[in-house]
């Protein structure tokens, strides 16, 4: 599941699809009060987490004061304290939720139980076996670990001085990003107690963002066009899918057991199935189109839901500037 510092939304593709595909649905989840909302995981349930703005005025990155939610059966739930910001970022299918709060660092939700564990950090991603993920402040430099059992463990590092996880599997792979020896960004996959380096499509660096249970990773690499292109490694790592032109960027999100990818091309999302690259914008209708133009999909299950960032144009009495947490799910 992608799990990231920030992200950019900058504008969608040129054009668009005449007709949108009458097999998908699209629906925003609302806020709680605030001008945004941002989903971060969802779970093969259907529950969706992300965080949410609080406050309605001014639109700001995170709002006045903003709360992390969990969302299902059509309703967004507050897992936030008055005064203090929270954010979910990981969800796993028995329902328990990752997230932090700025007061008291990183916390788990099971149920209707809420437990700190003592210490600050973004757990990113939680497995079916409640082992999180993420990056912690160790000391001055950031550093992945996962969190089991009431331990926190380090990963180390490629020999540079931060790691930062991303995601994990039930077998406990681990993978995410670190600075190597020579000063290189390098994505990692972190297993049997051991951190490894992955190659790169030509340039210097590269990112991981999500790994499924197979132990397929997806993410970005830099290309020898001096580009940034999305990524998949099952042993090797290849190219996603051709750059239209050199200077496109794209990057893999997020990955499921069905070997489906979500991700961006130059900041608009799309859907990579089966050999097939799918604009997420093209499966809307004109008038969702016209409301949202960027979407920004962060995770995808394994029923093919699709969740995310859609961020309007300031059109059809929306708000300019207005983001909301997204679901796009196939009628199927």
């Amino acid at each position: 599941m992608l799990k990231r510092f920030a992200i950019c939304l900058l504008g969608a593709l040129a054009g668009s699809a005449l007709a949108a595909s009458p097999n998908w649905s699209f629906a925003t989840l609302g806020t709680l009060g605030g001008n945004v909302s941002w989903a971060t995981g969802i779970n093969n349930a259907g529950e969706v987490v992300g965080w949410s703005g609080t406050v309605r005025g001014e639109f700001t990155e995170t709002d006045p004061e903003y709360h992390a939610f969990a969302y299902g059966n059509g309703r967004m739930r507050d897992l936030g304290r008055a005064g203090d910001n929270s954010s979910a970022w990981a969800i796993n299918d028995r329902g328990a939720i990752a997230g932090l709060s700025h007061a008291e660092g990183v916390w788990i939700v099971g149920g209707a139980t809420a437990k700190t564990l003592g210490f600050q950090g973004t757990p990113y991603d939680i497995n079916q076996f409640g082992v999180i993920a993420g990056t912690y402040d160790a000391g001055g430099e950031f550093r992945a670990f996962t969190h089991r059992g009431g331990i926190l463990s380090e990963l180390g590092t490629l020999g540079g001085g931060w790691s930062h996880a991303e995601a994990i599997n039930d077998r406990g792979v681990v993978v995410g990003s670190s600075v190597n020896a020579a000063g290189m960004v390098r994505g990692f996959v972190h297993e049997r107690g051991r951190m490894r380096e992955l190659g790169t499509l030509g340039g210097p660096h590269s990112q991981a963002f999500d790994v499924n249970e197979r132990g397929v990773v997806v993410g970005s690499a830099g290309n020898d066009s001096n580009g940034v292109q999305a990524f998949i490694h099952d042993g090797v790592m290849r190219a996603l899918f051709p750059m239209p032109r050199p200077q496109d960027v794209s990057e893999a999100h997020a990955i499921n057991n069905r070997n489906q990818v979500v991700g961006t091309l130059n900041d608009a999302g799309f859907l990579w199935d089966n050999g097939k690259l799918t604009m997420l914008r093209d499966l809307l209708t004109p008038a969702e189109q016209l409301a949202w133009g960027v979407l920004t999909p962060l995770d995808i299950n394994d029923r093919g839901w699709i969740v995310g960032v859609a961020s309007s144009e300031g059109v059809n009495g929306i708000p300019g500037g207005s983001r909301r947490a997204f679901i796009l799910k196939p009628k199927r």
